[in-house]
């Protein structure tokens, strides 16, 4: 009975890989908002580093946000390639499993960074932390609305350090952590309504792109689908001619290297056709009875 329930529990957390067209959708969803969320985040943190600097150890205020944005922009890096080219099938499950451990990582480093930094300023520098944290988990929770299990990895996330605050906080603080959690539920509750939503689009959008591409009478394709077909297949060798003209000295190598392969691949057959051709004509009778039986 436990071990079920366990289950279904972490079964929140992870990426289900039972639809392949709605892992593709919320990969193409997330490229769209990753990239301002990783913006936000930074932005964020730069200002909680200057508001601090000077009131804690310079190792606290420039070293984790150095190396947060040096993470954050690799990571940029990776998802500007990565959005060229749409994902499929275990591809598009294995960046979404990608995405959902980055967001642990991420939640956690920055919720520890603030924590350390707790206590260093005034009652204004400490409203500070606490805003830092909740305003960018709300930011990041409306840009991973797509992805459901990086929504609940945040929100558990979020839970230790508002247990912290509320437990070594002043009353105003307690109030304003009180208030967060409030309107970090609401916000969770609303996450799930769109996911459902995105996801009955999907399925609907998918639906229709079947019908249009498949004959009603019949089920095989249709025209459209031919030419759907087509059109995949010429955006392919556009793309292929591209990269040759990239590489023109690898292909060139590589069209002689096949010619001249060919050409003693032909001499090497053409050899004893040659030494026949080439040979003298027979000048007696027992010579002509040789050629005769070699010819045959």
């Amino acid at each position: 009975m436990l071990i079920p329930r366990l289950r279904c529990l972490l079964g929140l957390y992870a990426v289900r890989e039972n639809d392949p067209v709605l892992a593709a959708a919320q990969f193409q969803a997330l490229a769209r908002q990753i990239l301002m969320l990783y913006a936000m985040v930074s932005l964020n943190a730069v200002g909680l580093a200057y508001t601090h600097y000077g009131h804690a150890p310079d190792w606290l205020t420039l070293g984790p946000p150095i190396a947060l944005l040096l993470l954050l922009g690799g990571r940029s890096m990776a998802w500007i390639r990565a959005a060229r080219r749409a994902p499929q099938g275990r591809e598009a499950f294995a960046r979404l499993r990608v995405v959902n451990a980055f967001t642990a990582l991420i939640g956690i480093l920055a919720s520890l960074w603030a924590a350390l930094l707790f206590g260093y300023g005034d009652t204004a520098g400490d409203m500070h932390v606490i805003f830092f944290l909740t305003i960018t988990m709300m930011f990041c929770v409306q840009c991973l609305a797509h992805l459901r299990s990086a929504v609940h990895i945040l929100t558990t996330v979020a839970v230790p350090y508002c247990v912290y605050y509320f437990a070594v906080g002043e009353p105003q603080v307690q109030m304003t952590i009180v208030t967060y959690i409030l309107v970090l539920i609401g916000s969770t509750v609303m996450q799930n309504f769109a996911y459902r939503d995105f996801r009955h689009l999907v399925d609907l959008t998918a639906e229709n792109g079947r019908l249009a591409l498949t004959d009603t009478l019949t089920g095989l394709p249709n025209r459209r689908s031919f030419v759907a077909r087509l059109e995949e297949l010429h955006l392919r060798r556009r793309v292929w001619a591209r990269h040759s003209r990239i590489m023109p000295g690898m292909a060139s190598a590589l069209g002689t290297r096949r010619r001249r392969s060919w050409w003693s691949t032909a001499r090497t057959r053409c050899r004893p056709a040659m030494w026949l051709r080439s040979s003298p004509a027979p000048t007696s009778k027992a010579g002509a009875g040789r050629a005769s039986s070699i010819t045959i």
